[in-house]
């Protein structure tokens, strides 16, 4: 019984070892093209993640919306990426989100919302989000 459970155990122990963290290999495969400006690898490294979820690769395809970064300019859909992000937590897309609702690009203007998602960019640490909230505060959010 004992090395029955032990063969289990190094089984177990085997099969962890050598799982790959695949999604944070694709992201730096991605990130590392990104920054090489291979905008082809990297929009379909980003896209296969964040498709899955990965809110960090999200952020990347609605910025690479935002700017037609291998893709057409398109900044609805760089909008949907950005809410899709932005809802779960990632405080860039919550900063791009506010700030494309201050500015009414891609998105109706609208000061409440623009105001939220960047206070809660803010409050994550996000320092132009912090700036914009700042800068909101002295212009009695208009």
């Amino acid at each position: 019984m004992v090395n029955k459970m032990l063969k289990l155990f190094f089984i177990f122990l085997f099969c962890f070892i050598n799982i790959k963290p695949v999604f944070s290999e694709d992201f730096i495969l991605g990130l590392k093209a990104f920054k090489s400006q291979d905008y082809d690898t990297a929009f379909e490294q980003f896209l296969s993640l964040a498709e899955t979820g990965d809110i960090r690769a999200q952020t990347y395809i609605g910025m690479m919306y935002f700017n037609g970064l291998s893709v057409p300019k398109n900044l609805e859909t760089a909008a949907g990426w950005y809410i899709k992000a932005a809802e779960e937590g990632h405080p860039h897309a919550q900063f791009y989100l506010g700030w494309m609702y201050d500015h009414g690009k891609g998105l109706e203007k609208n000061k409440e919302l623009a105001f939220k998602w960047l206070e809660t960019a803010a409050k994550q640490g996000h320092p132009r989000a912090q700036n914009n909230v700042g800068v909101m505060y002295y212009k009695g959010r208009e």
